[in-house]
């Protein structure tokens, strides 16, 4: 419902006011009525009028001076004067005093029918005069600047904002032509053109240079309207200016700063990518040697020592691996390779890796897996294993005496899916409070004395929340300073088949019910062992010191329930294993029987057993499948891995093909290794030292495949390949070209593909990776076998 305006009339003449009351009601006004102007002046103050009615003349105040007193407290309302006939002047001084308009009193009232009409155009005008107003305002307060010019583009007004941004005052600029301000940068050609474009589309708008009065040229964003009546007559030009200096440095700034980021990037990119092949190249040989040295007959000793290389720098090369490959670290997108993985073999691995450095503090490393863990699992082993490394590395590194346990254990179960949880403790010096809460930021450490005394990067434990999110779960730490801590992590892992919650350990009939003696002075180790042994029908009994073993021992002959077997710690305060085997020999008990368990860093301890004629030995921590042969052994049974059926190997299809293989690599360890690895399987090898030979040879010889590393003296492996394969245009031939490089980034296989090349294989190179690959790259041979 539209509001009724009001109306304040003040009339002496009670008649006369009573008769404008109606014809304003009629007319749809609010009114009220005042005979005087004092009451008038009163009702004023206390109330809001869109109108005032104002007589002349009034007892106490006259029309005159009530618009006076009105105009002290504000903008007055429209104010339409009444007078008496023959009073013209007072009503022009009304006027000049504020009023809007006047009506002359006639003898009859017909200028009562006159005043709804009166009002109505009093107030078009006054709601008129403010619009001009407030766009006055509007105009004078922009920020941009506007001027306005007629249709002979003559300019007839501007607003401060603009005499600001040329530098011209307003008499300078008015009756001028904008072309005033037109720079060099701007021909005439082209000012026509946009002044055109305004008189054809009504708009023109776009970044132009404008010349300041003081010379200087700046760049501006202009916009030119055409302002047309209702008629569709062009009445005006406008134009809006807008000073664009500050925009355009600050675009010229960040398109600097985004060129100086990205050779950055570049400069970075290059680095890792040579980085990448130097420190690939020397990892194949040691990662290539080392499986080749592993397929030759070695003594225990030795073979466990190099299985420690291999895992050792399988670790290396995973790490590196995450630092090479720039796109993941920079933009955080690391994926999951979700495959199926045993996990005790995992956690062994990992255990048996920082084993040598746990040993060398004198430190005691040890796991202990619940037994109704599943271990065929689908999830990422090499992810896994990093997050349990870095906790290890960091317990190792903070703890200075006592030990260092791995717990896993399973948190929750649903149909194809298991949450474990890991738990990581030791007995160092612990972490305070206030700095748990960071502990898992980047760069962040327990203080800045933390960095100095045990270094570290504190990149650790960052990367592993990270990628305990990805696996779906949480990390978290408890602590008491001087007293250790414990890491604790969840991860979820996919279960695919019922084998899952079974171990891949044989239990041959000859170990039930025999029964063991366990000797160690850790806690944990005991409990491992005698859950272990008990899993295997075994019947355990434990011991925490060697006296208490001499103790069992004589106690079981007595009974008449000697043990079959003893395994005892050959590191324990008091007395120790070494000292256990002596006393037990005097006691008779069969040297065959016993076995030692050593930190797996400490060849004095083989030396001494060997002297000792003690034959069967275990380094810690103890693999489980280990553990099992090796009393499977010692009882006289076959041992687990002896009863396994080896899986194929996807090579085997090949053993019955003698292959004709050009080797292109220039360096010298890489060509060796691979020679010896082609050679082992009776392939013949001719090798090229750079790509100009490679392209040689394969012009001269018969090749099955070309095995091409990219990066090479002379001419590299690019080059090489799209030579081979011009000249195989010619001969209709085509000879698989598979890469086999230390670079290693992200999109190096695309490019190595692109280039021509059929496969790729990333440095350091794996044997069963190799003939996998040529067999890929050779399916009729496979077909053939």
């Amino acid at each position: 419902m539209t509001k009724k305006l009001s109306v304040l009339v003040m009339e002496d003449d009670k008649g006369l006011a009573r008769l404008c009351q109606k014809k304003l009601e009629r007319a749809g006004y609010k009114v009220d009525l005042y005979y005087d102007g004092e009451r008038g002046l009163s009702a004023f103050g206390s109330g809001k009028y869109d109108v005032i009615v104002l007589d002349h003349m009034m007892p106490g105040h006259d029309g005159l001076d009530v618009i006076r007193r009105l105009g002290k407290d504000g903008p007055l309302p429209p104010v339409v004067m009444v007078t008496g006939s023959g009073n013209e002047r007072l009503a022009v001084e009304a006027l000049r005093m504020g009023a809007r308009d006047y009506l002359i009193k006639d003898v009859d009232g017909r200028y009562l029918d006159l005043l709804p009409t009166v009002i109505g155009r009093a107030i078009s005008q006054q709601s008129a005069e403010e619009t001009m107003q407030l766009s006055a305002k509007v105009f004078d307060n922009a920020m941009e600047g506007i001027l306005i010019a007629d249709t002979s583009l003559n300019i007839i007004s501007v607003n401060k904002a603009f005499t600001t941004i040329t530098g011209y005052s307003s008499e300078e600029v008015i009756g001028n032509n904008p072309r005033m301000w037109q720079s060099w940068r701007l021909d005439f050609h082209a000012y026509d053109e946009m002044w055109n474009c305004v008189q054809e589309v009504g708009k023109w708008e776009g970044e132009i240079s404008v010349l300041r009065k003081s010379g200087e040229i700046y760049p501006a964003w202009l916009t030119i309207t055409a302002a047309k009546d209702d008629a569709g007559r062009t009445t005006n030009y406008i134009g809006f200016l807008s000073d664009i200096t500050e925009r355009k440095q600050a675009e010229t700034d960040l398109q600097q700063a985004k060129d100086a980021a990205e050779a950055a990037s570049r400069a970075k990119s290059e680095f890792l990518a040579n980085m990448s092949h130097e420190i690939r190249t020397p990892m194949n040989g040691i990662i290539g040697m080392t499986e080749l040295a592993l397929g030759t007959e070695l003594d225990p000793e030795q073979r466990e020592y190099l299985v420690m290389v291999k895992e050792s720098a399988d670790a290396l090369l995973a790490v590196i691996n995450d630092i090479l490959d720039f796109s993941k670290i920079e933009a955080r997108k690391m994926e999951l390779d979700i495959v199926k993985f045993s996990l005790r073999d995992n956690l062994d691995g990992a255990l048996r890796v920082m084993a040598i450095r746990a040993h060398s503090k004198g430190l005691e490393l040890a796991s202990h897996i619940g037994p109704d863990i599943p271990d065929n699992l689908y999830g990422d082993p090499i992810r896994l294993r990093q997050i349990v490394m870095n906790l290890i590395g960091n317990a190792i590194k903070f703890t200075d005496h006592g030990e260092i346990i791995l717990r896993a254990e399973e948190e929750s179960y649903s149909p194809g899916w298991t949450v474990l949880k890991f738990t990581v403790s030791d007995t160092g010096i612990g972490i305070p409070e206030e700095s748990r809460e960071r502990i898992f930021e980047v760069f962040a450490q327990a203080d800045g004395s933390t960095s100095r005394r045990y270094g570290g990067t504190g990149l650790g434990l960052a990367i592993s929340a990270q990628l305990v999110e990805m696996m779906g779960g949480e990390i978290w730490v408890e602590s008491q300073v001087g007293r250790g801590s414990a890491f604790h992590f969840t991860a979820r892992f996919e279960l695919r088949s019922s084998e899952a919650r079974t171990e891949s350990l044989c239990l041959p009939l000859i170990a039930e019910g025999k029964r063991v003696l366990v000797v160690d002075d850790t806690a944990v180790n005991r409990s491992f062992l005698e859950e272990l042994l008990q899993r295997w029908r075994m019947v355990p009994t434990v011991a925490d010191s060697g006296a208490s073993a001499l103790e069992a021992i004589k106690h079981a002959r007595d009974s008449g329930k000697p043990f079959d077997l003893l395994i005892l710690d050959s590191r324990m305060p008091g007395m120790d294993g070494f000292a256990v085997f002596e006393q037990v020999s005097d006691l008779e008990f069969a040297d065959k029987t016993i076995m030692m368990l050593r930190p797996g860093s400490n060849g004095g301890d083989i030396a001494r057993c060997d002297d000792m004629g003690i034959p069967f030995y275990l380094a810690k921590p103890i693999r489980q499948s280990d553990l099992l042969d090796r009393i499977m052994t010692m009882l006289g049974g076959e041992t687990c891995k002896s009863i396994k059926i080896p899986a194929p190997k996807p090579s085997d299809s090949m053993q019955e093909h003698s292959l004709n293989i050009l080797l292109a690599e220039d360096n010298p360890v890489s060509q060796k290794l691979a020679v010896r690895i082609l050679e082992n399987r009776g392939h013949i090898v001719t090798v090229a030292g750079n790509g100009r030979e490679a392209v040689s040879n394969a012009t001269k010889g018969t090749f099955d495949v070309i095995l091409m590393d990219v990066q090479m003296p002379e001419m590299d492996g690019f080059t090489a390949t799209a030579a081979i394969r011009e000249m195989e245009k010619v001969t209709g031939k085509h000879i698989p070209i598979i890469a086999m490089t230390a670079h290693a980034m992200k999109g190096d296989m695309e490019w190595c593909l692109e280039a021509g090349m059929d496969d790729y294989i990333s440095k350091p190179v794996h044997v069963d990776e190799i003939f996998a690959v040529i067999a890929r790259a050779l399916p009729h041979l496979a077909e053939d076998a």
